[in-house]
């Protein structure tokens, strides 16, 4: 564990704003926080990236880390497989749509086919179609086990859009660790 600047780290995903509401209460009645977990050569946020942005908005310059070598074999990019609840009108949208997007680079969610050029756009319009479906009153879940499979995503493309300023989805990655990492709340 470390005490980093957290603005000095690099988020991979985007954040729901609720959940960092949330993360800045649990700071604010605890003063502690369960350390975020970043990749020691590049500070890219593996884990944690809403109680890194609560942190920011509170304005703390140094919060613990903990830092992992990304490059290991021991941490493994997992997915977040989605599990679809309809409404009666989500399932009317779903029917009246055969693709969503153009390029080469597709995954099947339910009758639909997602289309890209790239993984990063292509959960972008996963997300899209998730959200479209949510404001129709279906019910759109995250399950590690079973439901719609996505895209698988690497280490390294998760890197490379991070470096670039850019972010996927909140919730796109499930960092799996073949090892141990502490789940305590760490004093602030």
């Amino acid at each position: 564990m470390e005490y980093l600047d957290p603005r000095d780290t690099i988020p991979h995903e985007d954040v729901v704003l609720n959940k960092v509401k949330d993360a800045i209460i649990s700071v604010k009645e605890t003063k502690s926080i369960m350390p975020p977990i970043v990749d020691l050569r590049t500070l890219i946020v593996i884990d944690g990236h809403h109680r890194r942005e609560a942190v920011i908005s509170m304005n703390f310059r140094k919060i613990p880390f903990y830092l992992v070598d990304y490059s290991k074999d021991e941490i493994i990019v997992g997915k977040w497989f989605r599990k679809v609840l309809h409404s009666k009108l989500s399932s009317l949208f779903v029917s009246s749509l055969k693709r969503v997007g153009d390029g080469d680079l597709c995954m099947r969610f339910q009758s639909i086919s997602i289309c890209s050029r790239n993984v990063y756009s292509l959960y972008w319009r996963l997300e899209w179609l998730e959200e479209r479906l949510r404001g129709l009153g279906a019910k759109v879940d995250r399950d590690p086990v079973s439901g719609e499979e996505p895209p698988e995503l690497t280490k390294a493309e998760i890197i490379r859009v991070a470096k670039t300023g850019l972010r996927f989805p909140p919730k796109t990655t499930r960092h799996l660790y073949n090892f141990i990492i502490p789940k305590l709340r760490v004093k602030l």
